[in-house]
């Protein structure tokens, strides 16, 4: 580990607790400010669809977009326990993507929205995100579809963005910016009460049966 990136624990949070946080917080406030390009204490009357926000990464974002800037923030979840679990953490309103995005925004009133943080299964909702953006708006992805046509995209002016935790590390200096938004992200995350990272501590084994299902929307600790 560079040291670069390293920082320390909130005395605030326990050991398995704070192993969860870097990676989802770093990624949730990257994506948020410098891929979305949302200002803080800004873009009130924008509008952000959060796919998968019951996820470790969700979870933080969610609570970032609600709690540091004016977005109307919406939350996609399928199961009714998720459902809830983003409701309580502060979106304006929590869509089924299970079902069609373009029917459950009409649904809720929503005809389009200007951001989306896509952070699974993009390439299943790929078009139905298209239609759901309005022009000129913003996409940003995590996971990796194998392939995006990029022509819809071009025909309403979007800009699609990736995001990856920490890339700096993996292409080179300067990294040191990662320990800063760290702790930047620490003291909101902290003091204004946006302390819900969500996982769980498992073993190895077990954690390895979770993945290969592929049953899990939580960060997991392996003790």
């Amino acid at each position: 580990m560079d040291e670069r990136i390293a920082a320390h624990k909130p005395a605030s949070l326990d050991f398995a607790s704070a192993a969860a946080l870097p990676l989802t917080a770093i990624t949730a406030w990257e994506m948020l400010f410098d891929r979305l390009c949302v200002r803080e204490e800004g873009n009130e009357g924008d509008v952000l669809l959060i796919v998968g926000a019951a996820g470790g990464v969700g979870s933080i974002l969610t609570q970032l977009a609600r709690k540091l800037t004016r977005l109307t923030v919406i939350g996609t979840a399928s199961r009714p326990q998720s459902q809830q679990w983003v409701s309580e953490l502060g979106a304006h309103h929590v869509i089924d993507h299970s079902k069609p995005l373009t029917e459950e925004l009409a649904r809720i009133g929503i005809k389009q929205v200007s951001h989306v943080a896509s952070l699974n299964n993009t390439e299943q909702h790929y078009q139905q995100l298209i239609n759901a953006l309005q022009p000129q708006g913003k996409l940003a992805l995590i996971d990796d579809p194998q392939s995006l046509d990029a022509v819809p995209l071009k025909v309403k002016a979007f800009l699609c963005t990736g995001n990856l935790c920490l890339p700096a590390p993996c292409s080179g200096p300067p990294i040191s910016r990662s320990n800063t938004v760290y702790w930047r992200v620490s003291p909101h995350l902290l003091m204004m009460g946006l302390s819900k990272p969500r996982w769980e501590n498992t073993s190895a084994p077990s954690t390895h049966k979770i993945c290969v299902k592929r049953t899990s929307c939580l960060k997991r600790t392996v003790r």
